[in-house]
């Protein structure tokens, strides 16, 4: 009887916190366009393949699962790029699936207008479908302290719409200019109804401010070891995560190291301290002379989130992530401002 009541006040928790803020990946840069719809294009090549999945605390009964797969490419004329990206989201009896198209306008990446500052402006339009399977939940009028699980319909009615879908939007803007880039995004611009308890003013999901100050430390193109600091921020409601740590790439290894620490702070004023490590591989990361001179990427990585206080983790456990993307150059793509002509990094250079 305790571990079905113990179920069901966890089961009841993460909707509160589900609806008060987004997933959140340790692996961002797995999710670019989840990230900043600004990102969208901003890629080293100019087509990419992006995902990540996060398994996040692995003690409970039926950990969350959440996926992220975004495909975007760019044009070099007219210097847009445009991408599609797919959410799904699966907490306990609960499912959320978005689909997004995104738009960016690039700026500074022609080779003939080579700037040192880099921007792009971007946007998101979507839908989502979000619904709850309430034959799998339990109440109290379904449990009995010497029978257990009564197998009888309950009369409560806690979930007054147990499907819900809206449209969904965002914006966001990057910059880069010498070894530093900074962005920001805000989400959920729509404000949607996405509470499953009716259409109040409560139900409505809260926007979320996305930021981001990253910094490379790469002079010329030999260093053996190059340091890519991060800081990013998240804001959502009452609830607020900032992640500071960095990406140490071992360009002989073809291969990278991630550090970051989070601090995760929620609407009831707890907070909670973590820390992620991972590591990531680089694959075909130079030009090849075997595919006619066409670069391609792929890069792989995972991590995972150990927490050094929480007041749950007892009873939640660790969270893991996978991912990866691949990106390729088309035979006539001349995008990328070489080394020689410009001082600038692109945002790929970052993260």
């Amino acid at each position: 009887m305790k571990q079905y009541s113990f179920h069901l006040i966890i089961g009841l928790l993460l909707t509160v916190s589900v609806q008060a803020q987004d997933p959140l990946f340790s692996q961002f840069y797995y999710a670019p366009l989840y990230m900043n719809p600004a990102l969208t294009g901003c890629m080293r090549n100019d087509f990419r393949i992006s995902g990540v999945n996060r398994m996040q605390w692995t003690r409970l009964p039926q950990p969350l699962m959440y996926t992220n797969v975004s495909v975007d490419k760019h044009l070099y004329y007219p210097q847009a790029s445009m991408g599609l990206m797919v959410n799904h989201f699966s907490e306990g009896y609960l499912r959320t699936t978005g689909v997004y198209l995104s738009l960016a306008k690039n700026i500074g990446s022609r080779t003939e207008e080579c700037h040192d500052l880099f921007i792009s402006m971007g946007m998101q339009i979507g839908w989502v479908w979000k619904g709850l399977n309430t034959s799998k939940l339990l109440f109290g009028d379904q449990l009995s302290e010497t029978q257990g699980i009564l197998g009888i319909p309950s009369d409560a009615e806690i979930f007054r719409q147990p499907n819900q879908n809206y449209l969904d939007a965002g914006a966001g803007l990057l910059a880069t200019w010498g070894n530093f880039c900074a962005g920001s995004a805000l989400h959920h611009i729509t404000r949607p109804h996405d509470g499953l308890g009716g259409s109040s003013r409560s139900s409505r999901l809260p926007m979320r401010l996305t930021a981001n100050l990253s910094y490379n430390n790469e002079r010329e193109n030999v260093q053996p070891i190059v340091v890519k600091p991060s800081v990013v921020l998240n804001l959502q409601g009452k609830s607020s995560s900032l992640a500071v740590g960095a990406l140490i790439d071992f360009k002989e290894y073809f291969s990278e190291l991630s550090i970051w620490y989070r601090n995760n702070a929620d609407f009831g004023g707890n907070s909670s301290h973590s820390i992620s490590a991972g590591i990531n591989f680089r694959f075909l990361d130079k030009k090849a002379a075997y595919n006619n001179g066409v670069d391609k990427r792929y890069r792989l990585g995972s991590s995972v989130d150990m927490y050094l206080y929480n007041p749950t983790s007892r009873h939640t456990g660790l969270s893991f992530e996978g991912g990866g993307f691949y990106d390729s150059r088309s035979a006539n793509y001349e995008g990328e401002c070489p080394s020689d002509v410009c001082p600038n990094k692109f945002p790929w250079m970052f993260f």
